[in-house]
């Protein structure tokens, strides 16, 4: 069924000779489901979309109706999706969904849109994924990449969909963050380098239990042999264990906050100062003084050796990659530091929406801190935060749905305190807080309580530290 891809075929090409005139279906008229669409489309398929809601997010973005086969609303349609050869199912809508089921059993293939990106790619593939801090890692390789003088595409779960990226035709690599929604629709997918960061609980309303969650992650290397490079977190626990079960098969890149092993990346210690280092034949080769590094936290110093082991499995210059971490100033809404008002800062964190990244977040600060957290929550384990809310904490301010239940696993172990609005937390924040802390916007849950997405909370929180910060200037 896939076409065999000479590395300068253009995509397009390849696609209309696989599905030109065969019936495909989209699962999801969302903005993956829209790209979806647009590309089979342009292939020649005879696309249906299909989507449970009656109003989805992108349906102004899909091919006009003329050039669909057909677009069926409020449900997802059965008759729709057994008539298909291929369905393509978006992210958000789980495997498990009985019409996907019985589409299957009827003899159609289903994959991803993650999928049909390695099979129609013409140029290297660098997937990235992790409970935590993919988009950074993401985004740094592809920095990294850039500063060497290659043209990247950078896309996937953090923001442009996969099958858009192909529009570049003169891309030299491709870069995508890969969710664990979207790595279980893997088949054939085998990325050239592939990083898996760390695994924690995430997710359980829709995996049955955390292992689930862990193998949908750790499919992204399930096609991987020689040739191909791992990447993957030295000082996760789960991550390790399953190691064991990859050889033969790719390369193992090890990277993590001790000194780095051969063939990864770390952090080692001169006579005078910390690095972030390769680990080369000859030993540790420093890259970039730590001082240097601009981000705040454990948690992105690991990000930073997680992209220097992936830009050496890429065979990147040094020079250029320390460039790149050296100019990378983050991004928004994962640890960015908003402001310093009376000695406190006030850091948000708000795409921190499972425990292991509130773990990880809290744990990495260098001072006592205030965490503001709350929302809808998935089924995490917040006593698992008690370690670091005994050693640092000072209080705990929360909000929204979940906010009983946190304060059931916390209140033994740190203050907490209530807030019906953000801007209410931020408030009840720094009254706690006393110069040399951090205050820390870090929920540990979902927004979709009280706002559309994290990105609209972690403005709103920007806002109501700015609130703060004039009404301390008012005379």
């Amino acid at each position: 069924m896939t076409a065999t891809i000479d590395r300068h075929t253009a995509p397009q090409a390849a696609a209309r000779a696989d599905w030109s005139g065969r019936p495909v279906a989209v699962v999801g008229a969302g903005r993956t489901g829209a790209s979806t669409a647009r590309f089979l489309t342009a292939a020649g398929a005879r696309v249906s979309v299909t989507d449970s809601r009656m109003a989805p997010p992108a349906l102004e973005e899909m091919p006009r109706a003329d050039a669909l086969a057909g677009l069926a609303l409020g449900g997802l349609d059965r008759e729709m999706l057994e008539a298909a050869e291929l369905v393509v199912v978006s992210p958000g809508v789980p495997l498990s969904e009985p019409a996907i089921r019985d589409a299957a059993a009827a003899g159609a293939e289903v994959v991803g849109d993650v999928e049909l990106l390695g099979r129609y790619v013409a140029a290297p593939v660098v997937a990235v994924t992790g409970s935590n801090g993919k988009s950074t890692v993401t985004t740094l390789i592809g920095e990294m990449l850039a500063a060497a003088g290659r043209r990247v595409a950078v896309g996937g779960n953090l923001g442009t969909p996969v099958l858009d990226l192909l529009a570049d035709a003169e891309a030299e690599a491709f870069v995508v963050e890969v969710s664990s929604f979207q790595a279980e629709a893997l088949r054939e997918f085998r990325p050239q380098v592939a990083a898996v960061l760390n695994l924690s609980a995430d997710h359980l309303d829709r995996y049955a239990d955390e292992a689930a969650y862990f193998d949908a992650k750790w499919r992204l290397l399930a096609n991987m042999g020689e040739g191909d490079t791992a990447v993957l977190g030295a000082d996760d626990v789960e991550i390790r264990r399953r190691a064991e079960g990859l050889q033969p098969g790719p390369a193992v890149a090890w990277f993590g906050l001790g000194p780095p092993a051969r063939g990864g990346a770390g952090v080692m210690q001169d006579d005078v100062e910390a690095w972030l280092a390769l680990g080369t034949d000859r030993g540790p080769e420093p890259v970039l003084a730590v001082a240097e590094w601009p981000l705040v936290g454990l948690p992105n110093r690991a990000n930073a050796v997680a992209a220097l082991a992936a830009g050496a499995a890429l065979g990147l210059p040094s020079s250029a990659m320390a460039d790149a971490l050296r100019q990378f100033r983050g991004l928004a809404h994962r640890m960015e530091a908003v402001a310093e008002l009376g000695g406190v800062r006030y850091v948000n964190d708000s795409k921190g929406t499972n425990v292991g990244a509130v773990q990880a977040a809290l744990e990495g600060l260098d001072a006592p801190f205030v965490w503001i957290a709350g929302g809808v929550d998935k089924g995490g384990d917040f006593t698992a935060l008690a370690p670091a809310l005994r050693r640092s904490g000072r209080q705990v301010v929360l909000l929204g749905e979940a906010a009983g239940a946190i304060a059931a696993a916390v209140a033994e172990v740190v203050p907490v305190v209530f807030a019906r609005t953000m801007h209410e937390a931020v408030a009840r924040a720094a009254e706690a807080a006393q110069a040399g802390d951090a205050v820390v916007l870090s929920p540990g849950c979902t927004s979709f309580d009280q706002y559309p997405g994290f990105g609209a909370r972690g403005a709103d929180f920007r806002r109501a530290v700015a609130a703060l910060e004039d009404a301390r200037a008012e005379p």
